[in-house]
């Protein structure tokens, strides 16, 4: 996650290190449209700080919060990548053809079109287990 102080300039980044992710995709279609409802839980560590202080529960919830914040954005980013280019690299149109293989029929035709116009939304609960120091302050100071 890049650093910035109030003015703006870049503090450099911090790192969250992942050692546990759980995601559920939830397919939906309704009248034509589709919507992909995504939830996540990511567990880990900090690896390194550069401009938050972990000295407080509230001070770790608003981190944990940046992340989740960060990792949608970039979620996104991703999503609209992939429907701009209109590839479904992430399977959906597998999840539709197991829940409808008959809508799945008229809709493979034209599935990359389709696929460019689902609707997208994301849920991340982030957790950090420990600060790996004792006193969870940048390593800057």
């Amino acid at each position: 996650m890049q650093c910035e102080d109030n003015r703006g300039d870049h503090l450099g980044k911090e790192a969250f290190e992942l050692t546990f992710a759980n995601t559920h995709i939830n397919t939906q279609v309704k009248q034509n449209n589709v919507k992909v409802h995504v939830v996540s839980k990511l567990i880990g560590t900090v690896g390194e700080l550069k401009c938050s202080k972990l000295d407080s529960e509230s001070a770790e919830k608003a981190f944990e919060n940046r992340i989740s914040t960060e990792v949608k954005k970039n979620m996104q980013l991703v999503i609209d990548h992939l429907q701009t280019k209109q590839i479904d690299a992430i399977g959906i149109g597998n999840k539709i053809f197991a829940k409808n293989p008959q809508l799945w029929k008229v809709w493979q035709k034209n599935w990359n079109e389709r696929f460019a116009d689902v609707d997208f939304t994301f849920e991340f609960e982030v957790e950090v287990l420990h600060t790996g120091s004792s006193v969870g302050k940048p390593s800057s100071k």
